[in-house]
């Protein structure tokens, strides 16, 4: 290489730094300009340009998800969680809180032109993440992050526009902000708006109850079993119940028994299936006492193919079986440290887990948690929490690896040494839980639509010795099916479950078992 002088050097310095500044601005001029929300007087785009599709519009709908609407009160902007969120004027924020079905929801009161305007934000990130109640912002100021918490099937904003207070007169958001100079469509990066059918096809969820009126106190019509198909017209619906026709009769089913998807995955996730490689089938995870991580695929048959190590370094943990919890159709796990910190370890769907990332704190106080597939019907993986007091808590999924705010659901639940989530033992398409009290006694609660569980019924009893581990359907009959390990003599059996409730007698699956530190 041929080394230059000092002067050499000096005087090259000028040379080369108008050369790469002449690359800095051509790099520049062939880079797009920053997204920036469209402002037309004074008003702004609550989206960055060009950041955003236009998708399910205002007005009658099928249902796109169980405990949705079939009136859409909003216009729909899809796009990336970590998108921008900007007030469209001048205001102040009427509310910045968690809705059971905006998700993550902020209101924001505006004047404009003197006329009183309330614009909604739904299914945003975190609602209090940039702004509080009572707070003003102002034109084109940043106020949430789009997100995907909620009754929501994939990242976007929930757009409603009201004249008045929230609540009072609705308005056509794309309408409306066109009329202030923007046009939402236009400054669209994709538009995937479709023509709403004149007939909605949707199934049963669980067993369903038809009723002359809007009401559950009305005359009762029909019953049907669950994923019975249900037709309706679009938009069809009167406070917590849809019309629906099923089998030539026609009446109304409550909300929560309405949704519209019936596919592989939903069932086996409803039946409490923990399939971590992938293949549709059921597998089992067990931890050594020197905190390695095994795995046991299911061979569909009741029994295991070859075990594999899938992990190390797990000693201390408590680990939960979740299912899908983070909503990409994979199952997933859930570890608790010592110290109550909790991480969620996302599936790859070929039998390991990717990097953990911390969710939550505080969970070392709690004498049972688990995780259940689906408690309220938006078939998302909840968390239930029982404290030493014997109070039950459901802290609720939202879908993207995080669990909202919980509720009491339950009391006296201190009496059971052994708490877990069941699957669907009775095939009504709800989740259910068995505990096993002091006296071996085995019961089971089964989930009602309101999100809690309904009254005890015991099942079976001399289970004192025996550590229950839910498999979904382990055996391919389509019901779910319960893990025994007897914990003195370390004999794995399988209780095969008959959909009506019960468990048939058991069938060894496996020796060995009673070294494990834990299986799930």
């Amino acid at each position: 290489m041929r080394h230059l002088s000092a002067g050499t050097r000096r005087a090259s310095r000028p040379v080369l730094l108008a050369l790469v500044l002449a690359l800095v601005a051509s790099m520049l001029t062939a880079m797009p300009a920053t997204a920036a929300p469209a402002t037309s007087g004074d008003v702004t785009s609550p989206v960055d340009t060009g950041t955003y599709r236009m998708s399910s519009p205002q007005g009658p709908r099928c249902l796109p998800i169980i405990m949705a609407t079939t009136w859409h009160n909003g216009q729909d902007l899809g796009g990336a969680v970590g998108n921008r969120l900007y007030a469209i004027a001048d205001g102040v924020v009427t509310r910045a809180q968690p809705d059971a079905s905006a998700g993550q929801w902020i209101t924001v009161r505006h004047v404009i032109d003197g006329v009183t305007i309330t614009v909604g934000y739904s299914h945003v990130v975190s609602a209090t993440q940039y702004v509080r109640v009572g707070q003003r912002v102002s034109q084109g100021q940043r106020i949430a992050t789009m997100g995907n918490t909620g009754v929501s099937t994939s990242p976007h904003l929930h757009l409603e526009v009201w004249r008045g207070n929230y609540g009072d007169t609705l308005l056509n958001p794309e309408t409306w902000f066109r009329q202030q100079g923007i046009d939402l469509r236009a400054n669209a990066d994709l538009i995937t708006q479709v023509k709403t059918p004149s007939q909605c096809r949707y199934y049963a969820h669980g067993t369903t109850r038809i009723y002359r009126t809007a009401s559950s106190s009305s005359t009762v019509l029909a019953t049907v079993a669950a994923r019975t198909v249900l037709t309706s017209t679009p938009g069809a619906s009167s406070g917590s119940f849809i019309r629906v026709t099923a089998g030539g009769v026609t009446g109304w089913a409550p909300r929560a028994n309405v949704t519209p998807t019936d596919d592989a995955w939903t069932q086996q996730h409803l039946l409490g299936n923990h399939d971590y490689t992938g293949d549709g089938v059921s597998d089992v995870l067990a931890v050594t006492s020197g905190g390695a991580l095994l795995q046991y695929p299911g061979n569909r048959r009741g029994g295991f193919l070859p075990m594999r190590q899938v992990g190390s370094g797990w000693t201390g943990f408590d680990i939960i079986a979740t299912s899908d919890f983070n909503g990409d159709r994979r199952a997933d796990i859930i570890g608790i440290d010592p110290s109550g910190r909790m991480f969620l370890y996302p599936g790859t769907g070929r039998g390991g887990f990717s990097g953990r990332t911390q969710i939550g704190h505080g969970w070392s106080s709690f004498a049972h948690v688990f995780a259940i597939a689906d408690l309220s019907g938006d078939l998302r993986t909840d968390l239930i929490a029982v404290d030493s007091s014997g109070r039950m808590f459901r802290y609720p999924g939202l879908g993207n690896g995080r669990v909202g705010a919980r509720t009491q659901i339950g009391h006296g639940w201190g009496a059971f040494s052994h708490i877990m989530a069941g699957g669907d033992i009775n095939d009504d398409s709800a989740s259910d839980i068995i505990a096993i009290d002091s006296a071996g006694r085995l019961f089971v609660y089964y989930a009602n639509p309101e999100g809690s569980m309904n009254p005890g019924q015991q099942i079976g009893q001399g289970w004192r010795n025996v550590t229950l581990v839910p498999v979904g359907d382990f055996n391919g009959d389509g019901y779910s099916d319960i893990l025994g390990i007897n914990r003195v003599t370390g004999a794995a059996f399988l209780y095969r479950g008959d959909g009506k409730g019960r468990v048939g007698a058991a069938i060894q699956v496996g020796h060995g078992w009673a070294g494990f530190v834990q299986v799930l």
